[in-house]
Formats: C-alpha cells, structure tokens, sequence
C-alpha cells in the first residue's frame, strides 16, 4: 500500500507538492545565536527584519553548558543521582528572554529556546531546520584571536543552511594596525616635544634680553 500524503516526511511532501522544495525552505525559521553576555540585539534585529521579508519567524537559541565542577564523571556510582541541572536550564532561559525582551520589546513573535552544549554543537545542529543562520559580530577584542576561538569559522564550513554573520558597528582594528598607530602617535609627540625645547625665545627690545647663565 503506498504512503499517504500525510505520512511522507516534510521534504518529500514539499518535493511532490507543486511548490517543490521552496515551500520546505519558506517553512523553515530563521535561527538566531543569542550569547549570554552580549544579547546580540543587532543579529536579532535583523533576523526579525529579514522574517518579515520572507514571511517566516525567528528562533533565539541561548546554548548553554553546565559549570565544570557539576560536570558528572563518564561513570556514576549505582544509587548515585545524575546532577540536576534544571535550575541551570531555567537561568539560561531566562536570561534569554530578558535578552530578546530588551532589544524587541515585551511584544513579539520570537520563540526563545535555551538549548544545553556547546555553542557550534547546538547551532550547528539548529542550522539543519533553518532557512538561515544568523551570528553576531565577535566581541571586541576577540576579533584578533586565533581563528579556533571563534563560533562562526567553526560553523561556516559545518552548517546546513546559510550563515549571516553580522558585521560589528565599527569593524575593529587589528593589533598590527593598533601598534603602528601608537608608535605613529609616540613619534608626533616626541617631534612635538622636541621642537618646543629647541625654540628660541624672542623678546621685545623694551623688555631687555634674557640674563647670562651664572649671574
């Protein structure tokens, strides 16, 4: 007996449906990475920006990690409990929350969800139901560190849609550029310095000339 139309996975029914996978890609939301300390408020603001352009929703996810001393060995004693980690859970949720309700306001339509692991593992697994992926700029001075330290190098290559990655408000300078404008700054003051205690000193006649040393 063939399927029905109802029992065929999403992608099949939007393969057989007349808007082909279109349909699939229009269904599917747009994912932003929310971090805990920045809020991303301009990743998010354009991700809702670009929802409504594409008639679709947004998605906030918040991942998480439980602290290192919580973290349970790779075997538990019997009669031991795992740890619990639903306070640590609620605190991330909320914390996004607060995050999306600062920079959208109280009414929106975003769905806010705090997932547990690490960053490039839980986006990167979001990505894979998602028409786009949207990332915020590093933080300051992140941007000159080793490529390894950043989540959107880690995801570029891995993910399963698209990923925007949102450019900071003033691009931030590398550190080769920052020491050579210290240096260039160090060396105007020094000619600066320099020129004032080279400069004679001019007097009007009236006011006589400068005494000689010694008297």
């Amino acid at each position: 007996m063939e399927d029905s139309a109802d029992s065929l996975p999403i992608a099949q029914k939007s393969a057989a449906s007349s808007g082909g996978m279109m349909t699939v890609t229009r269904s599917l939301p747009i994912v932003v990475g929310v971090s805990e300390e920045t809020g991303s408020s301009v990743a998010l603001r354009w991700a809702v920006d670009e929802a409504k352009r594409r008639g679709t929703r947004v998605v906030a996810v918040l991942a998480w990690e439980p602290p290192q001393a919580q973290i349970p060995s790779a075997s538990i004693a019997p009669g031991v409990r795992p740890p619990d980690y639903s306070a640590v859970s609620a605190a991330a949720q909320h914390t996004l929350e607060t995050h999306v309700m600062v920079t959208l306001g109280s009414v929106h339509d975003v769905t806010c969800r705090a997932e547990r692991g690490a960053p490039e593992v839980v986006l990167g697994a979001e990505s894979f139901d998602a028409q786009l992926l949207v990332l915020d700029s590093p933080r300051p001075g992140r941007a000159d560190k080793p490529r390894k330290g950043l989540l959107a190098p880690k995801l570029i290559y891995t993910a399963g849609c698209p990923v925007v990655v949102i450019p900071p408000d003033e691009p931030a300078r590398s550190t080769t550029q920052k020491m050579k404008d210290a240096a260039r700054s160090l060396a105007s003051a020094a000619a600066d310095a320099a020129a004032k205690a080279t400069r004679p000193v001019l007097r009007h006649p009236s006011h006589g000339t400068p005494p000689e040393s010694g008297e």
